[in-house]
């Protein structure tokens, strides 16, 4: 599968007003949908020479015919516009879901939903509720402090846009992290066995 370049939103003004995502009800039926499972696992070493490392995955199921999936991976050392950051369980769960946005061109493939199924409460409430309040006070937040992780949510969403001018419809589902078993194995997996990446890179179908 050829990489799609995706431009991100930079630290300057917002280029577009942006769709945002809504709320999932999963007992409102969704044709013609996929549901993405994003998880994340951030092993801590408290110690002060730590050195922590961030796993990050993704399961992905749907209501056709097509095969169920996963694609799993280390957080990179920079962000989308090539800054260095200090690896956060927070930085992880965004970055799993710009990855699942990213992977394919799911509108092409004739889904027309695209449902983010995840256990994290600051991916789900920032993408369906907080972000609006932050895009309005310039990227602060209510107590006056700077939004981090800006780099993330403005990529995060590009890809929303991206999805929505495809007409791909992408809605937010705050699941029990019970429910993210599949993913959180893939996510330990990739914290502990795969090697470290330094550029924030575009994820093919064969990233395994």
């Amino acid at each position: 599968m050829e990489d799609r370049h995706v431009s991100y939103i930079g630290h300057g003004e917002v280029r577009e007003s942006p769709t945002l995502p809504t709320v999932y009800d999963p007992r409102i039926h969704l044709p013609s949908g996929v549901a993405l499972y994003p998880q994340t696992l951030f092993p801590l070493d408290l110690s002060q020479n730590a050195n922590p490392k961030a796993g990050c995955a993704f399961v992905y199921k749907n209501t056709g015919q097509h095969p169920n999936g996963y694609v799993r991976f280390r957080l990179e050392e920079e962000g989308p516009t090539g800054v260095k950051y200090r690896p956060t369980s927070n930085r992880a769960e965004l970055r799993a879901v710009i990855a699942a946005l990213r992977f394919r061109e799911w509108s092409r493939e004739g889904f027309s939903s695209l449902v983010i199924a995840t256990d994290s409460t600051h991916v789900a409430e920032g993408m369906t509720s907080w972000v609006r309040e932050w895009l309005e006070r310039g990227w602060i937040k209510s107590d006056g402090k700077l939004v981090t992780n800006r780099d993330l949510w403005e990529c995060l969403i590009d890809e929303v846009n991206h999805c929505g001018r495809n007409g791909l419809h992408v809605k937010f589902w705050r699941i029990p992290r019970e429910w993210n078993e599949a993913a959180d194995r893939h996510a330990k997996h990739a914290a502990t066995h795969l090697r470290a990446r330094e550029k924030f890179t575009h994820l093919a179908d064969d990233a395994r």
